[in-house]
């Protein structure tokens, strides 16, 4: 009887031990192959976003309409980079300034079954003024999101010469990405514009995002005449179909929403010598404003 009872709590035992191996010790009906892998990444300084989607990368074999469940089991090196998962999109995100290396580890599970993948990745560094030229390309060809990186490694280099046209650029990328959450880069504009009071494109975004975010425009017709007064010919540096008509066209806009319609017109007359309009007429208002969506169409 003794051995029987011996014989049962090893039993048990066994079974308990079986039951908490389980995710390390499987049965053939419980493995289910999980496929999939991210290649490492090495590059120099400046990109400043890798971003994945997990679907196309881990598959369960011969389970197309099953997929595994992911997350970053491990980042070796937080002060080189970020690493995660957001609505099954993994965003790596190498901090400006760092170089080294890291890996990230991602782990996949499907039931009791998990597989980890491991990647490196290794960042080697470029000099302030290399970042600042392949920031300046990148925004001169649209690719906003590399400028925007670059822009940000000259800042954070530290490079004096530069920064304030390094602001400026950070601002302008934001602008045309749409980045609310950065304040569409009015911050950085007045960063650039405290470093140099005579960065005139600064000075001109600030006008144009005045009018078309802050509703602030008073300031947008100030800057916008401060950047014409420092440079009546204005020419973004960067993007030259960027000019005075379209500061004078801003300007112009925030006139009228001030209803400072009577300098509304004088400003319109500045980008069309052969306009008139009877400021006494009943519908000057709504003149002004048809020619004002005519200048927009003009220039957009």
């Amino acid at each position: 009887m003794k051995r029987n009872l011996l014989s049962i709590v090893a039993l048990l035992a066994l079974i308990s031990i079986s039951y908490s191996c389980k995710k390390t010790i499987v049965s053939n009906n419980d493995i289910r192959d999980i496929t999939g892998s991210i290649k490492d990444i090495s590059s120099e300084e400046g990109v400043g976003e890798y971003i994945y989607n997990l679907d196309d990368i881990y598959k369960i074999k011969d389970e197309p309409n099953v997929l595994p469940e992911n997350e970053v089991y491990n980042n070796s090196n937080p002060v080189l980079l970020s690493a995660e998962i957001i609505d099954r999109v993994l965003y790596v995100r190498i901090n400006a300034g760092q170089t080294g290396s890291g890996q990230v580890t991602i782990r996949s599970r499907s039931g009791s079954v998990y597989r980890d993948d491991t990647f490196k990745i290794t960042i080697t560094a470029i000099s302030a003024a290399e970042a600042m030229t392949r920031a300046v390309n990148y925004f001169k060809t649209g690719d906003y999101a590399l400028a925007e990186s670059h822009f940000e490694l000259v800042i954070a280099k530290n490079a004096s010469a530069s920064l304030s046209d390094a602001y400026m650029g950070l601002g302008f990328s934001r602008m045309r990405l749409g980045k609310e959450e950065d304040s569409y880069g009015y911050n950085d504009l007045k960063t650039s514009r405290g470093l140099n009071p005579s960065n005139v494109d600064a000075i001109a975004g600030l006008s144009l995002l005045d009018y078309a975010i802050n509703e602030d425009y008073t300031k947008a017709i100030s800057y916008g005449r401060e950047t014409l007064n420092k440079a009546g010919e204005f020419v973004f540096r960067y993007d030259e179909k960027l000019d005075k008509n379209d500061i004078l066209l801003n300007i112009a806009l925030s006139q009228y929403a001030a209803q400072l319609f009577d300098d509304c017109l004088a400003t319109i007359q500045q980008l069309d010598a052969t306009y008139t309009a009877d400021t006494s007429a009943g519908d000057f208002k709504t003149q002004l404003f048809e020619k004002l969506q005519e200048l927009v169409d003009m220039y957009k």
